[in-house]
C-alpha cells in the first residue's frame, strides 16, 4: 500500500543498533556497514545484490556491505540493523549467516511483524522495542543472548557525547572524566560497546543528524548541530552507514517519529 498522510513510521536508534518499521522507502542499489534484517507481514517484496537478480521472499538477512536493492513492499516492513561487532551480530554471522552474505529463511514472521506494529502504536516505548529487537534475533538465530550491564562509567562518557555531540571529543579528556588512564578507557570503551570510540562517536553524530533533519532542520543545520563539518560530510556518511542519502527520506519526514534511546529504555 502507498505511504500516504494516514501512515506512521518510527525509527530507534540504540546502542550499535537500529530499528524502522515504516512502509517502504524507494532507494537504488547501497550498502552499509550494518548486518540487516528486514522483513513484512502478508505479502513478498523484491531483493537483488550486486550479484544476483530479482528475488520475492517475506524475510532477507544479508551481511555488512552486500550492495543490495529492495522493491515492491506493500504495507510495513521491519528492519533490524546491528553492527557486526556486537554481541548478537556475531551470533548472527555464526549461526544464519555461516559464511553467506545473504540468506532467505523459511520462517513465519507474523507474529514478530504484529508486536512490532503494536510497539509503533504507542507514544514513547523504546525499552519494548529493543526487547522485542532482541526477542526477534534470538528467536532466528535459536539462541538466547545476554546484554549485560553497561559500565557505568562508560554510560557516563555516552552521556557527555551525547550532550555536547556538536564538539569535538578527546579520549585523553574523556578519560580524565572517568578517572582512568586513556589506553584503560579506550580498552574498556570498546569492550562494552563492541566498536572504537571514534566509530562510535561517528555513528552517534549520525543518529542526532538525522533525528535533527527528520524532526524539521535543514539538512546544513542537522549536520552542522550534529558536529559535522557540513551537509556534504553528514550526507556522505549517512549513505555509508545506511545505504541511501537524506534526501530520500526528506519528503517522508513529517511522518516518521524517530527515537534516541539511551540507555534503551
Amino acid at each position: 500500500m502507498p505511504f500516504t498522510q494516514q501512515k506512521l513510521a518510527s525509527i530507534y536508534f540504540g546502542i550499535g543498533r537500529m530499528l524502522l518499521i515504516a512502509p517502504h522507502i524507494p532507494n537504488d542499489m547501497g550498502q552499509h556497514h550494518v548486518i540487516q534484517i528486514t522483513f513484512s507481514a502478508e505479502h513478498d517484496f523484491a531483493i537483488r545484490t550486486n550479484e544476483s537478480d530479482w528475488k520475492k521472499t517475506k524475510l532477507v538477512i544479508l551481511d555488512s556491505n552486500l550492495p543490495h536493492q529492495l522493491k515492491d513492499l506493500t504495507g510495513h516492513q521491519v528492519s533490524i540493523a546491528i553492527i557486526p561487532e556486537n554481541s548478537r551480530g556475531k551470533t548472527i554471522r555464526k549461526n544464519i549467516l555461516k559464511g553467506e552474505k545473504i540468506v532467505f529463511p523459511e520462517i513465519d514472521m507474523t507474529n514478530f511483524h504484529e508486536s512490532f506494529m503494536n510497539c509503533m502504536n504507542e507514544e514513547y516505548n523504546c525499552q519494548k522495542a529493543f526487547s522485542l529487537f532482541d526477542e526477534c534475533i534470538d528467536f532466528l538465530t535459536g539462541t538466547t543472548g545476554f546484554t549485560g550491564p553497561i559500565d557505568q562509567r562508560i554510560l557516563e562518557v555516552i552521556e557527555i557525547i551525547h550532550q555536547n555531540i556538536q564538539r569535538s571529543f578527546s579520549a585523553a579528556r574523556l578519560a580524565e572524566t572517568i578517572h582512568l588512564s586513556e589506553d584503560r578507557f579506550l580498552h574498556l570503551f570498546k569492550e562494552q560497546m563492541g566498536l572504537p570510540l571514534r566509530q562510535f562517536i561517528l555513528y552517534q553524530r549520525i543518529i542526532f543528524a538525522t533525528k535533527y533533519f527528520m524532526d524539521g532542520k535543514s539538512l546544513t543545520e542537522a549536520a552542522i548541530d550534529a558536529g559535522f563539518s557540513d551537509s556534504a560530510h553528514f550526507t556522505r556518511t549517512f549513505i555509508a552507514m545506511n545505504g541511501n542519502k537524506p534526501s530520500d527520506i526528506a519528503k517522508f519526514k513529517n511522518l516518521f517519529r524517530v527515537f534516541i534511546c539511551f540507555p534503551e529504555k
